[in-house]
């Protein structure tokens, strides 16, 4: 019993806190609710979902505004290359297309 009102405490705590994000209709950038096609040096392309961190799922799709390829990406715009450095050297993506949700 006590894991349901801890739970519903986090789920308040979440609400409390929540901040709507509009769009202006736009999606010649990077933002936040946004669907990313990019392209690796390789030819490898992949698509993904900039969300808020709670709502992040790597095996979705979804990566969070504040992961490192998720800050990397704000603001950027199709045709951007954006080079990520990490322990297994640097990988860059070439941003293809920007499209809602």
């Amino acid at each position: 019993m006590w894991q349901n009102e801890a739970r519903i405490a986090q789920l308040e705590d979440l609400l409390a806190r929540a901040v709507v994000v509009e769009g202006n209709g736009s999606y010649d950038q990077v933002a936040l609710g946004c669907q990313v096609e990019l392209e690796t040096e390789s030819g490898e392309r992949l698509s993904l979902a900039i969300v808020g961190s709670h709502e992040a799922d790597i095996f979705s799709g979804k990566i969070s505004d504040e992961s490192p390829l998720g800050q990397a990406l704000l603001g950027k715009k199709v045709g951007d290359v954006v080079e990520i450095r990490g322990k297994k050297g640097a990988q860059v993506y070439t941003i293809l297309e920007i499209k809602p949700l």
